[in-house]
């Protein structure tokens, strides 16, 4: 076998040699093909060897395949550890799983790929249970989900099957376990094979360890459902009447899939009462793979001068009677154009003691006797060339799940079953604490009343009385207390007067080493505060209080009519101080952000705190906030949240801007314990702080005060 030097070889060589089709383009928009990520990962990113590609890997070299159930996510995992141990001598591959049963199945794959065939002849003695090496030093093992196996570990490549049922320690651990190494690769030369870590899994839950590799953006992302991975769909096969018509849409009747030389969706009718749907899908471009292919195939296998007219490419002669022939006679034509082809390529194939020759239909034919097809022998361009020309003109490859399977699975299981493990559309939010929370409902971007919360001229206000930042501003006529605090004391009715003699000044007069307008602006500005908490405006903050753990503070608005929460914005910090969060209060949240009406917090700040001896909640009071700490069980409270989230009649009343990304985040992953039903109380790992301080701000804004007398 000869080294592969783009995707357009790596096809070819694992259709001849391996007997695998792999599918090569995907049916569903934003999806990736498998062939794209044995690609990859093989050559690395650099999208082929030497002249094919780039000369050092990229940075985002390390890749996460998201993929459905039964989608080969573990069989191509051991394909491209085969790849990799036979051409890149002396390599060294772990294979990471969820655990060992996990690990164990891969490392079966590839023990049937070097079983018996070509690949056999380069074991090195025998595959043990845990480790498989082949004659040119290159070998790979399996690792314990541990730290001390994942700790001693340094190789080239990592393989993590499985990932979404790590540990997160260990996981963390293993991201250490890689080095780069110098290749002498045959017909390649030296070459720099970069340390990676590749990640296999279906993302089940929003909580889990694939969702934060998802997001993660110095990882390529490999994403492919069960319609990506279909084989190719029967043309008796009534679209009308499939099961599968809202994910597939007649995609896997295509011309160009192998096994039916065009014949596919595009037919008079094939598709009954929907084959006008299925023709526009089959008037698509063959897609970026296969211009890959052709592209390839015109580098390294340009056409002999001595070839006639009547061999020219299938590309060409489909270009010139694409508008002009109907569908009928077009197929007629290529069915013989494609003919001529495979028997060019068959005549042109050029036969050597170590080359097996091929038949018009690309099988093995004839070997030469005393050789083993199983050695490596010199890279040489040709051979693959034209094995990658066959393919080229062949069409794409298709996938490995049959229609009939795939539709059986579908009637066993939910429709959320089906999005989250074949489909790939989102993960199961059966243990989320807010299954009612979805993203494109409840998150926004704009908001016309928005600028309506920011104080103006740099001043913020808190309940009727303008507050300077600078306290040198206002503490010489008595408005403000020193370090900038305003005096609660100052009567609210004294504004009006107090505008309207300022703004009676003329020239270029100051009051209290501040211009005359500013003055006036800020307590007009005043007077529009009462205005709009006249109308039922409010805007107020939740804080969960922590330390080594995040602070978390909220910032909302509440419409006047319609009651309405908008939270508009978020700040998540650790390590502080409770006066730095008051600093951040009065300070906007360097958004300008107006002073709150009130702020929730948790009834607990009202303790002493041991580090500091004084209450959180004391501090906030201090400074002049309004703090309000209402007691209500986590559950009672939970429940008003979704209240708003989801109301049994009306709008919803709780939206989320998209700047606050940490709360959106929180309200997706806030779950209960997966393997206790019956536990009520939410997991606290990380996310509950966000949704604490949510919590804290509605129940404070929701439930009315309670008034009791008591007797002594």
């Amino acid at each position: 076998m000869q080294t592969p030097l783009n995707t357009a070889q790596l096809a070819a060589l694992l259709h001849e040699h391996l007997k695998l089709s792999v599918a090569s383009r995907a049916l569903i928009d934003g999806h990736q093909a498998p062939l794209d990520y044995l690609s990859h990962v093989f050559f690395q990113g650099r999208g082929g060897f030497g002249a094919h590609g780039l000369a050092h890997p990229p940075r985002a070299l390390d890749s996460v395949v998201w993929a459905s159930r039964g989608g080969g996510k573990t069989f191509l995992g051991a394909v491209a550890t085969a790849l990799d141990l036979v051409f890149k001598p002396g390599i060294q591959i772990r294979i990471l799983g969820g655990s060992l049963d996990q690990s164990k199945r891969m490392h079966t794959y590839l023990r049937s790929l070097f079983a018996d065939g070509p690949l056999a002849d380069l074991v090195d003695g025998t595959i043990r249970d845990s480790r498989l090496a082949l004659t040119n030093g290159s070998a790979v093992e399996l690792l314990a989900q541990s730290h001390t196996s994942v700790r001693g570990t340094r190789v080239q490549t990592l393989r993590c099957d499985e990932v979404e049922l790590f540990r997160e320690d260990v996981f963390d651990a293993a991201m250490l376990a890689t080095r780069s190494k110098v290749i002498d690769i045959p017909g390649v030369g030296p070459t720099e094979i970069a340390g990676s870590i590749e990640c296999l899994s279906t993302m089940h839950v929003p909580f889990g360890l694939m969702s934060r590799l998802v997001k993660d953006n110095t990882r390529r992302i490999f994403k492919w459902g069960v319609v990506d991975v279909l084989a190719e769909c029967e043309k008796e096969r009534e679209c009308g009447e499939c099961e599968l018509w809202t994910e597939c849409r007649g995609k896997a009747k295509r011309e160009g899939a192998k096994g039916r030389s065009g014949e596919g969706a595009e037919g008079e009718g094939e598709c009954g009462v929907r084959s006008a749907e299925c023709g526009v899908e089959e008037e698509r471009d063959p897609g970026d793979v296969q211009r890959a292919l052709r592209a390839s195939v015109g580098k390294q296998s340009p056409a002999p001068t001595n070839r006639s007219p009547k061999h020219k490419s299938p590309q060409s002669r489909r270009s010139k009677t694409k508008h002009a022939a109907p569908a009928s006679k077009r197929r007629r034509q290529t069915l013989r154009t494609r003919s001529a082809a495979r028997d060019a390529v068959a005549q042109e194939t050029p036969t050597s003691p170590t080359t097996p020759r091929l038949s018009s239909k690309g099988t093995k034919k004839t070997k030469a006797k005393g050789t083993s097809g199983a050695e490596p022998v010199p890279h040489a361009t040709a051979p693959v060339a034209a094995l990658a020309a066959r393919t080229a003109r062949e069409g794409e490859s298709f996938g490995h799940l049959s229609v009939d399977d795939a539709v059986r699975m579908k009637r066993r299981v939910s429709l959320p079953q089906w999005n989250t493990e074949m489909l790939c559309l989102e993960p199961s939010r059966a243990d989320s604490v807010f299954p009612e929370f979805d993203p494109k409902k409840h998150v926004f971007r704009d908001w016309e009343d928005e600028d309506s919360f920011r104080a103006e001229s740099g001043i913020a206000l808190l309940g009727d009385v303008p507050f300077a930042e600078k306290a040198e501003d206002t503490a010489a006529c008595g408005t403000a207390l020193p370090g900038g605090v305003p005096d609660p004391r100052i009567p609210a009715a004294n504004v009006d007067e107090i505008a309207r003699r300022i703004t009676a000044r003329k020239g270029g007069a100051t009051h209290c080493g501040a211009p005359i307008d500013a003055q006036a602006s800020s307590l007009l500005l005043a007077k529009r505060e009462r205005e709009r908490k006249a109308r039922g405006e409010l805007w107020v903050c939740g804080i969960d209080f922590g330390f080594r753990a995040p602070t978390v503070i909220l910032w909302g608005a509440v419409e006047a009519h319609t009651r309405v929460l908008r939270i508009l914005d978020e700040r998540i910090v650790e390590r502080a101080t409770t006066k730095e969060h008051v600093e951040a209060i009065f300070k906007g949240n360097g958004r300008g952000w107006k002073l709150p009406d009130f702020v929730g917090v948790d009834p607990a700040g009202k303790h002493v705190q041991p580090q500091t001896g004084v209450a959180d909640a004391k501090v906030l009071g201090e400074s002049g906030l309004d703090v309000r700490a209402r007691s209500l069980g986590v559950g009672a409270g939970l429940h008003l949240i979704r209240a708003r989230l989801a109301p049994a009649e009306g709008p919803v009343r709780l939206f989320v801007h998209v700047r606050c990304r940490g709360l959106v985040e929180a309200l997706t992953k806030y779950h209960y314990r997966v393997d206790a039903p019956e536990d009520m109380e939410p997991v606290k790992d990380g996310s509950d702080h966000a949704v604490d301080a949510l919590r804290y701000m509605v129940l404070n804004l929701d439930v009315g005060f309670a008034t009791t007398a008591k007797k002594y």
